[in-house]
């Protein structure tokens, strides 16, 4: 599935319950002999049981839908299912993904265009890294200092390319973001020139950068979800990513604290940036991982940006993950050879698949052996074929363990 797809992958699901009769009532009928009635009402509730069962066909309530065929579920899954729409939460435009696969599972106005306030230094922190090394040394020119939050630089001071990274990402340094673009562009404007480029590289086609720090600009603006395509780039860079996990920072004697306020609050939170201008209102580009996969959320405009990012990370954690594909142990992962040698055979290397928490329950492995062709050899002998119910996840070759 693309970055760009939408889920919940089922949409418009129609509901039909197989349901049982309404009520079964017993009557003695005029005439009928007393032991006949008295054998209705001892016999009548168990005929109702057996009734009910032969209604329901002996097996959970039926969903009907042209991507479902004869797949049935139980109602725990059909509610998982209706779970799975977009949370409800303050800001005008919000987005929540998985890294590492890059599907985005739930998002609002995520491709409106609105003033990114600091989140615009993640893209600083981006080009900075892409075309600068830690170790730079950075004279801070007077003209860096402008408004709003600042790291605390001074002019002439001479500071390295990393130091100006934390107080840019910590600390939301406007300064900092000044010195780096004068450092790393020549000028202001040549750096903005470079940022613009590494958003349409990435394409990002409702981004325009026309300043390194995010204050609010006619010509300033992105999207929900280009901010998330543009912060999966940058995590993908390690010193990024250890920057934005880190809550306190020392520079020069003094302390840096991160603003991201999830960071030692949400259970594995690590990333990213806040951001907030007049314009913008509250925004926040947040990460969390757990168990080796990170998730990605983007609130624009928000009334409480910690609130609103905490839903939706918390419905990520709540209806998706991560299964290991795995074909299990016991007879089936045997096959005997024309000579009547019995060979064991399994999968190479792990695997995963990104799936909702209702449809992982119906995480299936079909085995194909190809014959004894490839028995001796490092050639795979046969398929493993992975579904999740009727939809086919992923298929690996079985290779011989004996």
């Amino acid at each position: 599935m693309t970055p760009g797809s939408l889920v919940p992958r089922i949409a418009g699901v129609r509901k039909r319950m197989f349901l049982a009769p309404a009520g079964f009532a017993t009557r003695r009928a005029r005439g009928w002999p007393a032991n006949a009635a008295r054998a209705a009402r001892v016999i009548g509730p168990y005929l109702l049981v057996v009734l009910s069962c032969l209604t329901l066909g002996f097996g959970p309530p039926v969903l009907t839908d042209s991507d479902l065929g004869n797949l049935r579920l139980y109602p725990h899954q059909i509610e998982a299912i209706a779970a799975l729409a977009m949370p409800e939460v303050t800001a005008q435009a919000a987005i929540v993904g998985d890294v590492t696969s890059g599907q985005i599972l739930a998002e609002k106005n995520a491709h409106q265009r609105l003033a990114p306030a600091s989140t615009t230094k993640i893209a600083t922190a981006l080009v900075a890294l892409q075309r600068g090394q830690l170790e730079d040394q950075v004279t801070v020119h007077e003209s860096a200092l402008i408004e709003g939050a600042r790291m605390g630089l001074s002019p002439g001071q001479v500071v390295t390319l990393e130091e100006l990274l934390y107080g840019l990402l910590l600390r939301s340094g406007n300064d900092a973001a000044m010195a780096i673009a004068q450092h790393i562009g020549g000028s202001v404007d040549g750096f903005v020139e470079m940022m613009n480029q590494e958003a349409k590289e990435l394409g990002l086609t409702d981004t325009h950068f026309a300043n390194p720090h995010g204050l609010d600009a006619p010509d300033h603006y992105s999207s929900a979800y280009d901010l998330m395509v543009l912060a999966r780039q940058a995590l993908a860079n390690p010193t990024f990513a250890e920057i934005v996990s880190t809550q306190q920072y020392t520079f020069r004697g003094r302390r840096l604290s991160n603003r991201n306020e999830l960071l030692g609050n949400y259970p594995g939170a690590d990333g990213v940036k806040t951001g907030t201008t007049p314009g913008a209102g509250e925004c926040l580009v947040a990460s969390a991982t757990r168990e080796g996969h990170q998730v990605l959320v983007v609130v624009l405009g928000s009334e409480d940006r910690y609130g609103d990012a905490s839903i939706l990370l918390d419905y990520y954690f709540d209806h998706y993950a991560w299964y290991p594909l795995e074909i299990g142990s016991g007879p089936l992962n045997r096959f005997q050879d024309s000579q009547g040698v019995w060979h064991t055979f399994g999968l190479q290397d792990k695997a995963e698949v990104f799936l909702p928490r209702w449809q992982g329950a119906l995480l299936r492995c079909f085995r194909e052996v190809n014959g004894e062709g490839a028995v001796g050899t490092s050639e795979p002998v046969g398929t493993a074929f992975f579904y999740a119910g009727p939809w086919p996840q992923a298929q690996l070759p079985l290779y011989i363990r004996d």
